[in-house]
Parts: structure tokens; sequence; C-alpha cells
């Protein structure tokens, strides 16, 4: 897992190195970036990246403003060698594209208390459903069921205890 704005003092190529190093050891790669360090380390083909729809627009440099614009251009990171792109669109839920599936997965309406950490924990969710061996739909359910818990706190932290089993069960899976 490689996430976050690059420290101070690092290159935008950073990410690049960090993921050709992963791939030469054997290992997998989630990369949650943005700007520079995002493009640069798609040359490195990470094996699974999740931008949100604001990120990968910049990225590609185009407003992505609906449902089909955002897979369309989750597809073209795919066409690139990424095997997962998963983009999160706020209250729209998220994007999940492979090169053989699209999965969307929609939160119900819920009260947000904070956004802050609410893409780490979809990233953590689908890091743990890839993990597993989840189906593409369950790594869905699971990420968003993740972020939805953060969502519903007023600050961050470790998961509440609430019931996850019914975060999961309140997911939309198209």
């Amino acid at each position: 897992m490689l996430a976050g704005s690059l420290p101070a003092g690092l290159d935008a190529k950073e990410y690049y190195r960090l993921v050709q190093t992963i791939h030469g050891r054997g290992g997998r790669v989630m990369l949650d970036t943005s700007g520079a360090p995002l493009l640069e380390a798609l040359a490195a083909g990470p094996d699974a990246i999740k931008p949100n729809a604001d990120e990968l627009g910049a990225m590609l440099g185009r407003s992505l403003d609906s449902h089909d614009e955002v897979v369309a251009a989750a597809r073209e990171l795919v066409q690139q060698g990424v095997s997962l792109v998963v983009v999160s669109m706020g209250a729209k839920g998220a994007v999940f594209v492979t090169a053989d599936s699209v999965v969307t997965a929609c939160p119900p309406h819920m009260e947000v208390r904070s956004t802050v950490g609410a893409g780490d924990a979809m990233v953590a969710g689908t890091v743990s459903g890839l993990l597993r061996g989840l189906p593409l739909p369950e790594v869905a359910r699971l990420a968003t069921a993740c972020s939805m818990d953060v969502l519903s706190r007023p600050e961050p932290g470790l998961p509440s205890d609430v019931n996850f089993d019914a975060l999961l069960a309140s997911v939309t899976i198209t």
C-alpha cells in the first residue's frame, strides 16, 4: 500500500521507483495518491489505484460529470495496465473497474459527520477484500462499508462499535 502526498524533498517519481521495487520483489501495489506522483507512478504499473472522481478528471485533463464518464476514464487506466481502478464519488458511491467488470457501490443516504479518513478507509477495505480473495462486488461492498463507518463519526480513529454487518447490508451493489 502506497498512499498520500510525498514528503518534502522527494520528487514526483518516488512512487514510480517504489512500485518498480515492490514489483521486482514479487509484490503487488495499491496506490492512493494524486497529481504528478500518480501520473509518474502509472508508468510503473501499480496493480490498483484509488483516485476520487476529481483527481481522476484532473489527471486526464477533463471534467468527469457523470457515472458513465467516470467509468470510461477508469477503463482508460485499466487499458494502460492497472488491474483495478477504484474511483470514489462521494455520496454517489464508488466504481470498481477491472478489465472484465464494472461494479458500482452506493451507500444509503446518511448523515456525514466527517470526511477525514473516508478515502483511506475505502482503500483499507479494498485491500482487505482483495487479500481475502473476495469477488469484486464483495470487495466493493466491504470498501464502501469501511468508508461509511468513518463518515458516520465526528473524528478519525479506529472502527466504531457500529454493527458492521448492518453497514455491509446497506450498501447497494450494481
